[in-house]
């Protein structure tokens, strides 16, 4: 998960206490991108729950580690109660990697569960089952990855988005 750690929107808390969840015979290693005023509190309740060996916390990357980071890792997990159009969500898509996020909107709107991502509820429980789901089906990793990256090069074309942009604001300014 690559996030701000807050109070607020961002959540964590709930992959940490799913991780508590999910059987021991899965082998979950996990890492967290990012800082913030709750990252020590994070790392408190890995330790509470027994889960910090299995948690890597590292601060925010520079764009190309990142991306290098991230190209490494099996599947990207993203734990909110709200969001907007997340950019670390494309772009891990456009990589080729599969995303995990919460069922919440927008993000529903454009992440199809099991199509081009995949999609949890916003509690340990469903997040555990997610997981452990998706480790008992990896082979199914790469194509949800590759209709992913399909996904984001049809639908966040730079290019093509600039240019239906400033037919919009033609057609705006013609009016």
């Amino acid at each position: 998960m690559v996030s701000r750690f807050t109070k607020y929107q961002k959540r964590q808390d709930v992959i940490i206490r799913a991780l508590a969840l999910i059987d021991e015979e899965v082998p979950i290693q996990f890492t967290f991108v990012g800082d913030g005023p709750t990252k020590n509190d994070m790392i408190s309740l890995a330790k509470q729950l027994g889960v910090e060996n299995c948690i890597q916390f590292v601060p925010f990357l520079e764009q190309n580690k990142l991306w290098s980071l991230i190209s490494k890792q099996d599947v990207l997990c993203h734990a909110c109660d709200y969001e907007g159009l997340s950019k670390i969500i494309l772009e891990t898509m456009g990589l080729g990697i599969p995303v995990l996020v919460s069922d919440v909107l927008p993000l529903n709107d454009y992440i199809q569960d099991q199509k081009n991502g995949y999609l949890s509820k916003n509690t340990p429980e469903a997040w555990a089952t997610a997981i452990s789901e998706l480790w008992y089906s990896k082979n199914k990793l790469k194509t949800i990855g590759a209709k992913g990256t399909a996904f984001v090069h049809k639908n966040y074309n730079a290019k093509k988005n600039c240019k239906l942009y400033e037919q919009e604001f033609i057609q705006l300014l013609n009016n």
